[in-house]
């Protein structure tokens, strides 16, 4: 049976600057800018914010980044921005990262369509029924198993790790309150609005860390960061990598709800099938969608004729992306780092959230499982022919009907007909067979007398062709359609 779907997925990088090769980005969370002398401080608008995680054994790898239009920072002299992380700052670690990796795929209900129209149990029970003496079917089920689906710098605020690249500076930071917190940042020249200072001592009063970067210098960015371009206009990317051990999946949105009225398009894929456990919206005014995708080709880490619009990836951006891969692909790469590595059949779940920031009350917390929908259909996924076998049984109940209708044309005797359709499991000859015998006894209610021999040939013989007609073209017509909403 010839492969109904072709998709190609692709590591589309959100290119970024260097002062070469990188961009800036804020991260999720929120960021600041201000404008010197008076120096008063105010919100950096985001486009949009984009996420890529990757959570394994309670560990979590986590990209955050945003679009940020050029003139955003055409006004202001510095900028930070700042997002909170539920983990002790010692056991958390931070890089900034030249390329975004995002994916692309097929969605699984799709690929578990393609599976059931691809399934062979199709012959099975199409062919075998209706060609083939036994029970081939039967056979099938009985022998096809079931599968299943650092040191601190301050006494209130301790920094514990940094990192500083392409004009960039980089933090992990805890606090024993907002006070402090914003007394170690007016001792670096910056300061967070009074307005949202009360989300934060929230998280620092839950034990959450913070991660802060900083641009201490933004006409000195703008003049060594490359633009990127698109059909709204310019605009700055980047990224920042930061990874901690957590009970659950996490992606901060709460403080972004200081954005008030402003909707900015939140898009989170995850690798895997996660379940959201943790709404973080209220109002209708808010979309929250998951969408449950498998790659369906590879999606290459690493090789010569992997471009970013247009140029070769550095090495940097190669390591980077292997390494935040690494769970899926293992640790042979870096003993043998000239290979070409890809993933391939990878699952993962995208979430799109869009809406007023304002309705944001909570961060996304999310189950390292799938949802019971989707559950069942990896449930399918890997057991097709149980579809299939549906599917058979629900066509062989009703070509009985249309032919006992057909030939019968008594609408109390519609459970009979249904009931002679569905032994088609057992092949044509037995409904045939069955429907003879029950002729003979509506013949005699209905005459007074049992049907002449040869009557009851022609008649058993007008069932087998309508029957058999009835049930290829209602085959057919069910696995077009499943093949074309697979496609």
């Amino acid at each position: 049976m010839r492969k109904t779907l072709s998709v190609a997925a692709w590591v589309v990088a959100a290119m970024m600057a260097m002062p070469l090769v990188a961009a800036p980005v804020m991260a999720d969370g929120v960021s600041w800018k201000t404008i010197s002398n008076p120096e008063v401080w105010s919100h950096v608008q985001e486009r949009s914010q984009f996420s890529i995680i990757n959570f394994k054994d309670g560990y979590e790898k986590m990209i955050i980044s945003i679009q940020v239009n050029e003139s955003e920072l055409d006004s202001g002299s510095r900028m930070f921005w700042l997002f909170p992380i539920p983990s002790v700052p010692q056991a958390a670690k931070i890089d900034l990262i030249s390329d975004v990796p995002r994916l692309e795929g097929i969605a699984y209900s799709n690929k578990v369509l393609e599976k059931v129209a691809n399934e062979p149990m199709w012959y099975y029970c199409v062919l075998g029924s209706q060609i083939w003496a036994g029970v081939p079917a039967m056979m099938y089920f009985m022998v096809t198993p079931l599968s299943g689906g650092g040191g601190g710098n301050n006494q209130l605020v301790d920094v514990y790790e940094s990192t500083d690249k392409y004009g960039l500076h980089s933090e992990i930071i805890s606090a024993d309150n907002a006070s402090g917190l914003q007394a170690y940042l007016t001792s670096q020249g910056l300061t967070i609005p009074g307005s949202d200072q009360a989300i934060i001592s929230d998280y620092i009063d839950s034990g959450f860390s913070f991660v802060s970067t900083r641009i201490d210098d933004l006409a000195d960015f703008r003049e060594n960061a490359t633009i990127q371009h698109d059909d709204v206009g310019g605009y700055y990317m980047m990224g920042v990598e930061v990874d901690f051990p957590t009970d659950e999946i996490f992606f901060p949105l709460k403080l972004t709800s200081t954005y008030g009225d402003s909707e900015i398009p939140i898009t989170v894929q995850v690798l895997g099938f996660v379940d959201i456990s943790v709404m973080p919206a209220t109002g209708s005014s808010l979309r929250i969608t998951a969408d449950y995708d498998e790659i369906d080709d590879w999606y290459m880490l690493r090789g010569e004729s992997y471009y970013y619009y247009g140029h070769h990836r550095s090495n940097e951006s190669v390591n980077q992306t292997l390494a935040f891969f690494e769970e899926q692909i293992g640790a042979d790469w870096q003993s043998n780092p000239t290979d070409n590595y890809g993933l391939w059949r990878e699952k993962f779940t995208m979430i799109h959230i869009e809406g007023k920031a304002n309705t944001l009350i909570s961060d996304l917390w999310m189950k390292d499982s799938p949802p019971s929908s989707v559950s069942t259909m990896e449930f399918f996924f890997s057991n097709p022919w149980v579809i299939v076998l549906a599917i058979f049984l629900t066509i062989s109940t009703i070509a009985g009907l249309i032919a006992g209708l057909f030939l019968d044309g008594s609408s109390k005797r519609i459970p009979q007909y249904l009931l002679i359709g569905l032994t088609n499991i057992l092949t044509v000859l037995v409904p045939t067979f069955l429907f003879s015998k029950c002729y003979i006894g509506w013949n005699k209610e209905r005459y007074g007398e049992k049907p002449e021999k040869n009557a009851l040939s022609i008649i058993m013989l007008n069932f087998f062709l309508a029957y058999t007609v009835a049930f290829t073209i209602l085959s057919i017509g069910v696995w077009m359609i499943i093949a074309r909403s697979a496609a």
